[in-house]
């Protein structure tokens, strides 16, 4: 009996081994190998698998950096510009900051007046309803109103509002797009944060002509084109009936908001809703503006700030081509005034003037950008500082007379391009007085904080202003010679 159970052991001992070792033959020819780096970048990732980057999940995200070797085209919503920036240290490859973006439900029945025309009792999801019912208050292109959208979301960042439309927690959203995949009108749109959080965009896609738009919703967009021609930055298109602002060339200026018909362009995050100014009577001639005494102190003005001002009041509706602007010709050759490139310019840089004065002429322009800013307006300005001041900069100077030209026969740029190159140096230098400003108040606040942790972070912001300024200055340089 003892010999029958060691023979039993011993031959299920050798087949065991047997295959054993043909298993691991199996497993070494058939071996995957997989880059260890592919698990550190998928630590840095959120694990929230939510698609927006366009894998199947973070995983999948993390072998597609791996195997390309940058994050060109590849981006986690999610994480954002701080888990780009890991990422990349791990590749080894450098980054572009993203602008961070929203999702935007650009439907809006609370503020129309909307009123349900039905009342839908079948499967709750928006996709099938889509398919099968136009919705409860008529509109064929408006918000259904099942939530599809709030179930897609896995950051509970979108919820159903008590009019029965989503209402996005910009505070949670990542900008992930899991929910506007998910609606099947395509109400739901990623768009740019905006300085500051503001941000101008057209609160309906009804694609449905004017009249007929106007039956089902009193805010439809009808396609009017009035935004379309008060934009100073041509950011606003019409197609099929309907507007669309692009967000990478609004600068949120709100004309279109005040020029809306029918309010059907949403401003969001801003203090105070611009009112459209009331025309003036023809009967009544306009007063004269009654002189003020000035609160603003005279003072020695900075050159560096005294030329942008000059410009704008000599030469702000002088219009250039864009091609002269950025070196590179379109097909669509467009043209902006002085007075649009420098107020642009300034406001992405959210830069703002010491001068009073200057602060006071750059915001008149800035509030009148959309039509030409006749500056003799300034001859009979309220205030008797920023009057002096404009005046000082707008008396013209000798010049030599065309003529004299010709007849020496001297070859000269043209005024195009000594504008142009006065545009330039004139931004350069601003920016350049503005970066010392900043570098002198971080050295003065240097002084006066005692905490660590508050001198890591000035001293951090005193290295990149220095070599903002070294970069300033070697543009500068390169434009003046």
């Amino acid at each position: 009996m003892t010999q029958q159970i060691l023979i039993a052991v011993l031959v299920l001992g050798v087949i065991g081994a047997f295959f054993a070792v043909v298993l691991y033959f199996v497993a070494q020819k058939f071996k995957v190998v997989e880059d260890p780096l592919i698990d550190e970048v998928a630590e840095v990732l959120p694990g929230a698998n939510c698609g927006g980057c366009g894998k199947a999940g973070c995983r999948a995200f993390a072998e597609a950096c791996v195997a390309q070797g940058n994050l060109e085209g590849l981006r986690c919503a999610p994480g954002g510009d701080p888990v780009a920036q890991k990422i990349a240290v791990l590749l080894g490859c450098s980054v572009e900051q993203g602008e961070p973006q929203v999702a935007v439900v650009r439907c809006n029945p609370a503020n129309c007046g909307e009123k349900r025309r039905s009342n839908y009792d079948g499967l709750r999801s928006c996709a099938f309803a889509n398919t099968v019912y136009t919705g409860e208050s008529g509109c064929p292109f408006g918000c259904l109103g099942c939530g599809d959208c709030v179930a897609a979301c896995q950051f509970d960042a979108i919820h159903m509002g008590p009019d029965g439309v989503p209402v996005v927690d910009e505070n949670k959203c990542t900008a992930c797009g899991a929910c506007a995949k998910a609606c099947p009108r395509r109400i739901i749109e990623l768009r740019n944060k905006g300085k500051k959080d503001r941000r101008v965009y057209v609160s309906c896609v009804n694609k449905e002509k004017g009249a007929q738009a106007m039956k089902t919703c009193a805010n439809a967009c009808i396609g009017c084109g009035k935004c379309a021609k008060v934009c100073p930055m041509e950011a606003i298109t019409i197609a099929d009936n309907l507007s669309y602002i692009d967000f990478n060339k609004c600068i949120a200026c709100r004309k279109c908001v005040v020029e809306c018909p029918t309010h059907a362009i949403t401003d969001v995050n801003f203090p105070a809703p611009a009112k459209k100014p009331e025309a003036p009577k023809p009967a009544e001639a306009p007063a004269a503006p009654v002189p003020q005494e000035s609160t603003l102190r005279p003072g020695k003005v900075d050159a560096r700030e005294k030329h942008p001002v000059s410009l704008l009041l000599n030469d702000g509706n002088v219009r250039i081509p864009e091609s002269a602007i950025t070196g590179e010709k379109s097909e669509e050759e467009r043209e902006f005034s002085i007075a649009q490139i420098i107020i642009g310019d300034l406001w992405n840089d959210e830069l703002t003037f010491s001068d009073p004065r200057c602060q006071a002429i750059y915001e008149y322009f800035d509030r009148e950008i959309a039509a030409e800013v006749d500056p003799t307006i300034f001859i009979a300005f309220p205030d008797e500082a920023v009057k002096d001041f404009a005046i000082g900069l707008m008396v013209e100077t000798w010049k030599i007379s065309d003529s004299w030209w010709d007849k020496k026969k001297i070859s000269v740029p043209t005024i195009e391009d000594n504008l142009r190159q006065d545009l330039r140096e004139t931004l350069l230098s601003f920016k350049e007085k503005c970066i010392d400003d900043r570098i002198e108040e971080n050295a003065r606040r240097f002084r006066e904080v005692s905490d660590d942790a508050e001198l890591q972070r000035l001293l951090k912001e005193k290295y990149q202003l220095v070599v903002l300024r070294r970069q300033l200055g070697a543009a500068l340089h390169r434009v003046i010679n």
